[in-house]
C-alpha cells in the first residue's frame, strides 16, 4: 500500500495486486466454508480439482 501511495508502482500494478489478494482471500473463505478435515489434520482442506483428473505430477509429457 505504501509503494502505491508513494508512486513506486503504477496504479495498474496496484490494482492487479489487490485483485490477486482478493482471489486468495476468496479461496480461504471457500476452504473454511466447504472444506473437509483431512486425514489426521485439524485444518480443513478444499480440493479445487476434479477427482478423476490426474495430479500435476502424474500428467504424462507430450511426445512429438
Amino acid at each position: 500500500m505504501t509503494d502505491l501511495i508513494e508512486g513506486r508502482v503504477s496504479p495498474g500494478i496496484g490494482n492487479a495486486a489487490c485483485n490477486a489478494g482478493g482471489k486468495l482471500l476468496k479461496v480461504v473463505e471457500l476452504q473454511h466454508r466447504y472444506g473437509t478435515p483431512g486425514p489426521g489434520r485439524n485444518q480443513k482442506v478444499l480440493d479445487l480439482t476434479m477427482n478423476n483428473e490426474p495430479e500435476l505430477g502424474q500428467i504424462p509429457a507430450k511426445t512429438n
